[in-house]
C-alpha cells in the first residue's frame, strides 16, 4: 500500500517535472548589446518579457492555463492507474474500491480545474481586464 502510493507520488512528480522543466526559458540576448556600464557605449539593455502580459488578468490567465495543460497527462495517469488497481484486484473488494476510489478522484481533481479555470475567466471578465 505505501510503495503504490509512493510510486504514484514518484510518478506524478516526475511528469510535473518534466513539464515544468520543458516550459523554462532561458535569457536570450539582442544583438548589439552588451552587459556593463560602458560609457563610451550608447546601447540599450532591453528585457523582452516572456510572458507577453501587462497586467495581473493576463498572468493568472497563463497560470491557470499552464495548470490545465499539465492536469490533462496527470488525470488520465491517474485513470490508467485505477483501472490497472480494478484489473490486478483479483476479487479482492478492497482493493476494487481503491481503484474506483483513484479514478472518482482523478475525475473530481480534473473537473475542479477545469472550474477554477472558469471561475477566473468571470472574476477577470467581471474586472473588466478580459482581452
Amino acid at each position: 500500500m505505501k510503495n503504490k502510493k509512493k510510486l504514484i507520488s514518484f510518478i506524478a512528480i516526475f511528469i510535473l517535472g518534466f513539464f515544468l522543466i520543458a516550459n523554462f526559458v532561458l535569457a536570450q540576448g539582442v544583438a548589439g548589446t552588451t552587459g556593463g556600464s560602458n560609457s563610451s557605449s550608447k546601447t540599450k539593455i532591453t528585457l523582452l518579457n516572456p510572458l507577453s502580459c501587462d497586467n495581473v488578468g493576463c498572468v493568472l490567465e497563463k497560470i491557470i492555463d499552464a495548470i490545465f495543460k499539465i492536469s490533462i497527462p496527470i488525470t488520465v495517469l491517474m485513470i490508467l492507474i485505477g483501472a490497472f488497481q480494478i484489473l490486478t484486484a483479483g476479487g479482492q473488494e478492497e482493493k476494487f474500491k481503491e481503484g474506483k476510489n483513484t479514478i472518482k478522484w482523478a475525475v473530481i481533481g480534473f473537473a475542479l480545474v477545469i472550474l477554477s479555470q472558469g471561475f477566473v475567466n468571470i472574476i477577470l471578465d467581471i474586472l473588466g481586464m478580459k482581452k
